[in-house]
């Protein structure tokens, strides 16, 4: 009878939890258009302040001021825009990327309609950050930046770098320390593993997110994209393991020969565009990685 009771409790207790949470999700979408508006009457009040001072020659009041905008468009400039990253993860999640198998099963979800508009709205926000970033970026100069071992360190559109993060995981797991299938004899391993995923990944890159890419206007290959930032991921390793093996000619030569072939079947089945640096094997060869996708795997 009391076990009976606390179970029908329980599953009353349950659907309003399941109606609290959905009133707290609309609550939070209504808010982040009103604390956007906030901020920008922040910076129009901001501006205001200074052009008030300068009328009346306060020069250094207007500095305050102006120091304050800084200080709030360094704050904006910062942002890890966790919210959009894990939207976009979740949603990524329900249409089962990552394609980690050629043989993972691709069955549509129940809500793979809604999580398909989700998707496009999703990147198109995410390509209009970087977008913006970009621009940014163009008119101060570049600041030293710390790479994290959790992304691959190059500068691929932001939506993929976001993709990218889980198929990281997986690989430095596998072909960092002191796993079986980290092994010095065997880089045949984890250039393989780069090329399976490349070849288990194009069909989803190629209906799902270039069709996004086209209808945003970004002249993006999705699919070159992804294999991109796996190269970066074959580029590091290769770094990593390099001064152990530089003396050791049987290992080195046969390194060599496996890069060699992996960057063969990498033009050939992949139709890879020429890259001339990437095989000099430099992790931090001319790339800007994107602050989003790296700050959002440190939190």
């Amino acid at each position: 009878m009391v076990s009976s009771k606390l179970q029908q409790h329980l599953q009353e207790a349950s659907q309003w939890m399941d109606d609290l949470s959905r009133v707290f999700n609309q609550v939070d979408l209504i808010e982040r258009p009103m604390k956007y508006l906030q901020c920008l009457q922040h910076i129009e009040e901001l501006s205001a302040a200074v052009q008030q001072c300068l009328m009346v020659n306060s020069v250094c009041e207007a500095i305050k001021e102006v120091d304050r905008l800084a200080a709030l468009d360094s704050g904006l400039n910062h942002s890890s825009c966790s919210h959009l990253q894990n939207e976009f993860g979740k949603v990524l999640t329900q249409l089962h990327w990552p394609i980690i198998s050629p043989n993972q099963s691709l069955s549509p979800a129940a809500n793979c309609q809604d999580s398909s508009s989700q998707l496009e709205a999703l990147v198109a926000q995410l390509l209009a950050l970087q977008a913006s970033d970009d621009f940014i970026s163009q008119r101060t100069p570049p600041q030293p930046v710390q790479v994290s071992s959790s992304s691959p360190a190059v500068s691929v559109c932001l939506p993929i770098q976001i993709m990218l993060l889980p198929i990281c995981k997986r690989f430095r797991y596998h072909f960092y320390g002191n796993r079986q299938t980290n092994s010095l004899h065997k880089p045949e391993w984890y250039l393989t593993q780069a090329l399976i995923w490349m070849g288990s990944s194009t069909a989803f890159m190629e209906e799902k997110i270039q069709p996004v890419f086209d209808r945003a206007g970004a002249a993006i290959s999705a699919r070159v994209e992804l294999c991109r930032g796996l190269v970066s991921l074959v580029q590091e390793k290769v770094a990593a393991d390099a001064p152990r093996i530089l003396y050791d000619d049987a290992l080195f030569c046969h390194l060599v020969e496996e890069v060699l072939q992996f960057e063969k079947e990498l033009r050939g089945s992949h139709s890879y565009p020429p890259r001339p640096a990437w095989t000099a094997a430099h992790p931090a060869g001319g790339r800007r990685p994107a602050e989003v996708a790296r700050r959002g795997e440190e939190e």
